[in-house]
């Protein structure tokens, strides 16, 4: 029993020190920032939620500081005498800025946190006598604070405008305070201009920046949603792959459930989900493939691929593959098409034209200009002619003269008004030679009548 205490406590030791490591503490404190600082609808300009999460950052650290200081500089402590309930109201000041950037009230937040750390030393000023010239230059980090957030925080206007008041402000200074001569402020006014006008010029820049930055991310997002309605689509499926047997899938387009009924996710998961897919048969082709692939940088595969319900369905596979700077493979782009209504549309007339040769009676056909695109080879055995040398021409090749113009004409007209022609006719052999023949002309017609 002991030895089961000790060890379930010191496993559980093991577990408490792996929580607390450095790294997940770091990631707690980092997600308990981000949460603090988002505000709550996030759905807002770039720049303007770039500046509340700014602003909501100042005051998490802000909020503490404030609160702290007023408890260090109590009236019992050492510190000065009102010091104190200055910073009170800041902290009040600051959690209600807070309150109100987090729903939206930004601007009202922003001047509030700005103007209590541009008239706290103000104040102070004003309600003690005899200040020291360190205890003056000493309150100024206020004044620093206020104009480095503003630039911060505002637009270049609004940044020159609080220079401006701050400035003013410093000047009317010696005629409200007693006992605070101009030299003073003067003094001060010769760091704190230069300062501002820098500041001023870094937020005019970094504002020129953000547009700058905002525009080319409008415009990527414009161009990604472009092209995630063409790869979605397209009846294309467009991939990358490592140059590697197997092809090992980096990405897919999202149209892939669409066409094989696995997600995008799925497809990359496995290094060998492709190879896995392909049909047994097929497989030795496929992974011969890649040899061609290198050899030619590029290379079509036709195969049949197994989809989510078991069924296959037959693929042609474009690839072609990208090199580095020094010619070595680096990726495999490429794309993938669903053929196998074309693959069976192929097998029905490769079985039909099987039909057509073993037919014993001759069978020629033209197109609508009367030219022959195709006989079979009972015709090549009772003409004479075989196929590659009537191709293209007219079946007159075949008249014997026996017929009358009247009788083509007739015949010609019978079947271009999409009737079906019937009759005996006597016919020229390759040789010269004559024969007699029953013939049946159909017209075939396509989806719209035409013939």
């Amino acid at each position: 029993m002991l030895v089961y205490y000790w060890e379930r406590e010191y496993k559980g030791t093991k577990e408490m020190n792996k929580w607390l490591s450095p790294n997940k503490v770091f990631l707690a404190l980092s997600e308990t920032f981000f949460r603090l600082i988002e505000p709550h609808n996030p759905r807002q300009h770039p720049t303007r939620l770039r500046r509340m999460r700014l602003l909501s950052g100042m005051l998490v650290f802000m909020i503490p500081l404030t609160l702290i200081g007023a408890f260090a500089t109590m009236p019992n402590r050492s510190s000065g005498e009102n010091t104190y309930i200055y910073l009170l109201i800041g902290f009040i000041l600051f959690v209600f800025s807070y309150l109100l950037n987090s729903i939206g009230r930004d601007k009202l937040a922003i001047w509030s946190v700005l103007l209590y750390l541009t008239i706290l030393p103000f104040v102070a000023w004003y309600s003690k006598n005899n200040y020291s010239f360190q205890e003056f230059y000493g309150s100024f980090i206020w004044i620093f604070l206020a104009i480095l957030l503003a630039s911060l925080l505002l637009d270049p206007w609004s940044v020159s405008i609080f220079a401006v008041m701050n400035i003013v402000i410093l000047l009317f200074l010696p005629k409200v305070v007693p006992d605070l001569e101009y030299i003073m402020v003067y003094d001060f006014l010769s760091s704190f201009i230069p300062l501002a006008i820098l500041l001023v010029a870094g937020s005019a820049l970094r504002r020129s920046d953000i547009e700058i930055i905002e525009h080319q991310n409008i415009q990527m997002s414009i161009d990604e949603v472009h092209l995630s309605h063409l790869l979605t689509s397209n009846p294309a499926v467009v991939y990358s792959a490592l140059p590697a047997k197997g092809h090992p899938i980096t990405f897919v387009s999202s149209n892939a459930a669409n066409r094989l009924g696995y997600s995008s996710e799925e497809i990359m998961s496995d290094p060998d989900f492709w190879e896995m897919h392909v049909h047994a048969d097929d497989a030795p082709g496929f992974l011969d493939g890649f040899s061609s692939l290198l050899e030619q940088g590029s290379h079509t595969q036709i195969y049949r691929f197994r989809l989510r319900d078991g069924t296959y369905r037959w693929i042609r596979d474009e690839q072609r593959l990208l090199l580095d700077s020094e010619d070595q493979p680096l990726e495999i782009a490429g794309y993938f098409s669903d053929i196998t209504e074309n693959v069976q549309i192929e097998e029905i007339l490769r079985v039909k034209d099987k039909a057509l040769n073993s037919a014993a009676n001759a069978i020629l056909i033209t197109n609508t200009a009367g030219n022959i695109t195709w006989v079979n080879s009972a015709f090549s055995d009772l003409t004479g002619y075989k196929l590659e040398e009537v191709l293209g021409a007219n079946p007159r090749i075949l008249r014997s003269g026996q017929h009358s113009k009247e009788f083509y004409q007739d015949l010609w007209k019978t079947i271009t008004t999409g009737n079906i022609w019937r009759g005996e006719l006597i016919n020229k052999r390759k040789d010269g030679s004559l024969y007699d023949e029953e013939m049946t002309i159909t017209p075939v017609k396509d989806q719209r009548g035409n013939i």
